[in-house]
C-alpha cells in the first residue's frame, strides 16, 4: 500500500535512540525517597511508571519525553510513558529525535507489542534488545500531522475510557440485584419459612477433595483447580482444570457428579466458602483438597441452597468462621459448614422460589455478558482506530506540512556531521 502525502517509511532506530537499562547495586536502593527514582518493569503503570523504589547509586536515566519499554521477562512489550528516573535491566528508554512526537510514538508502538513478544521469545529469558527495537518499521508523518494524530486519538480514547469506566461498574451492580434478589425473598417470606442448618438437608458431605501431585507431563485423571469455581460458576476450561500422575479408581468417591455442590474451604478471606454446582458429566473430574463436597438428594433444594451461600449474610458467616485469617488461606472446617444457616420454604413453594431466583440471576448474567460483549467491541474500535490513524485515514492533511523526508534528512546529516572526529591543533612542546 502507498503512503499518504509526506509521510516516510522509515525504521525506529532512524527516529530515535535508545537506552538500556542498568540495575544498580541492591544496597543503594530505598523504599525512602532516598535518591533517584527508579524504575523497573514492576513499576509500569497504565500510562506512567508508579515510583515506589529509589537509588542512590543511578546506573542508566530516563526522561519524562521517552517512552519506556519492558523488554525482560513476560512482561516484555509493555510501554509507558516516560519519567525522570533511573531504569533497571528490565527496561529500555526510547528516547524520539525532532522526526518525531513522544506521544505519536507511544501510541504507534502499541500495535507492535506482540510482534516484539514473539521475537522475544526466541530468547532464553525473553528479551528484547536493542536491535529488534530499532528495526521496528515505522511509516512516519509529518511532524504538524503527528500533532493532529495525537490530538484526535487523545479525544477518541477518552471516550472511550470512559465507556469502559461505566461497564466496569457492571460486575458490582450484577452483584448487587444477586443479593438483592436473595434478601428481599427471605425477608418478605422469614415468617412461613423455617430455619435449618445446611446439615439437614444433605445426604452425603461435607467431604475433602484429593490434591496429588500434578504436572505438565501428566497423563492421570482430570481434577478441578480451586479457581474452577471462585466465581460462583463451574469453570472446566483448560485454566481451570489440570491433569495428576494418579489413576483414580472408577469405584472412588472422588468422582464428581451432576448436582453436587462444591465449597472451597480454603481461600483468600474475600472467597473462602465461595460455592459452585458441578454441572459437568459424571466420573469426569475430581475436585482438590480445598474443597469439600456436599450432595443434596432434591435438586431444587440443591438451587436454593446454592443461592443463599452466595448471600451477604452466609459469606459473612463464613468469614466470621474462618480460621487462620492473618495469612494468606483462611480455612473453613466441615463443622462450619454443617452449621451453615439455610431458610427452607414452605415444600409446595420451593420450586417457584427457585424459579423466582432464576429469573433475576439470569438477568444479572445477561446484563454481564452484555457488558463483557460491549468490552470486546471497544477492543476492536480501539484497534481499528489505531490502525487507522497510522494508514493516514484519521485527520486531514494539510499540503503545507513538511514533508517526514525532508525533517529526517535533516537529522541524518546532524548524526553525521555529530559523529565525525573534531579536528584540533597539534599539540606543539
Amino acid at each position: 500500500m502507498s503512503l499518504p502525502s509526506g509521510w516516510v517509511n522509515t525504521v525506529l532506530g532512524e527516529i530515535a535512540d535508545f537506552i538500556m537499562g542498568h540495575a544498580p547495586p541492591g544496597r543503594a536502593c530505598n523504599h525512602i525517597g532516598e535518591g533517584t527514582p527508579f524504575v523497573k518493569a514492576g513499576e509500569f503503570g497504565p500510562q506512567r511508571p508508579i515510583i515506589r523504589e529509589w537509588t542512590t547509586q543511578p546506573m542508566k536515566f530516563a526522561a519524562a519525553e521517552d517512552v519506556l519499554i519492558c523488554v525482560v521477562g513476560a512482561t516484555a512489550g509493555k510501554l509507558n510513558l516516560g519519567a525522570d528516573c533511573a531504569i533497571g535491566r528490565s527496561v529500555a528508554a526510547i528516547r524520539p529525535s525532532k522526526a518525531t512526537r513522544t506521544e505519536f510514538l507511544f501510541a504507534r508502538l502499541q500495535s507492535e507489542i506482540s510482534t516484539l513478544r514473539k521475537a522475544s521469545t526466541g530468547t532464553a529469558q525473553g528479551v528484547i534488545s536493542k536491535d529488534m527495537l530499532a528495526s521496528v518499521p515505522i511509516d512516519l508523518p509529518p511532524i504538524a500531522e503527528q500533532c493532529r494524530i495525537v490530538g484526535k486519538l487523545d479525544a477518541l480514547t477518552a471516550r472511550i475510557a470512559r465507556a469502559r469506566t461505566e461497564l466496569d461498574r457492571v460486575p458490582g451492580l450484577t452483584q448487587k440485584i444477586r443479593e438483592r434478589t436473595v434478601e428481599e425473598l427471605i425477608s418478605s417470606r422469614a415468617k412461613s419459612w423455617k430455619k435449618v442448618s445446611l446439615e439437614t438437608l444433605l445426604s452425603a458431605g461435607p467431604t475433602n477433595g484429593w490434591s496429588p501431585k500434578s504436572g505438565s507431563d501428566a497423563s492421570g485423571t482430570l481434577t478441578l483447580k480451586l479457581t474452577a469455581t471462585t466465581s460462583g460458576y463451574l469453570r472446566t476450561d483448560a485454566a481451570a482444570v489440570k491433569r495428576i500422575y494418579e489413576i483414580v479408581p472408577g469405584n472412588s468417591n472422588l468422582w464428581l457428579e451432576p448436582g453436587d455442590l462444591l465449597i472451597q474451604r480454603a481461600n483468600a478471606l474475600e472467597h473462602v466458602g465461595a460455592a459452585a454446582i458441578y454441572t459437568g458429566p459424571g466420573k469426569t473430574f475430581i475436585y482438590p483438597d480445598l474443597m469439600m463436597r456436599v450432595r443434596i438428594p432434591d435438586q431444587h433444594i440443591t438451587k436454593l441452597v446454592w443461592y443463599q451461600l452466595r448471600s451477604p449474610a452466609v459469606r459473612q458467616y463464613f468469614r466470621d468462621h474462618a480460621t487462620g485469617t492473618a495469612g494468606n488461606m483462611p480455612k473453613i472446617s466441615g463443622s462450619t459448614v454443617r452449621n451453615v444457616p439455610i431458610w427452607l420454604p414452605l415444600d409446595d413453594q420451593v420450586k417457584d422460589v427457585v424459579t423466582h431466583m432464576d429469573r433475576n440471576f439470569a438477568r444479572a448474567d445477561r446484563l454481564e455478558a452484555e457488558a463483557d460483549r460491549a468490552r470486546k467491541l471497544l477492543d476492536r474500535l480501539e484497534s481499528a482506530i489505531l490502525a487507522k490513524a497510522f494508514r493516514g485515514e484519521l485527520v486531514p492533511r494539510d499540503p503545507d506540512d513538511e514533508p517526514a523526508e525532508k525533517l529526517l534528512m535533516r537529522i541524518r546529516e546532524e548524526r553525521v556531521v555529530a559523529l565525525k572526529p573534531k579536528r584540533g591543533r597539534r599539540a606543539t612542546f
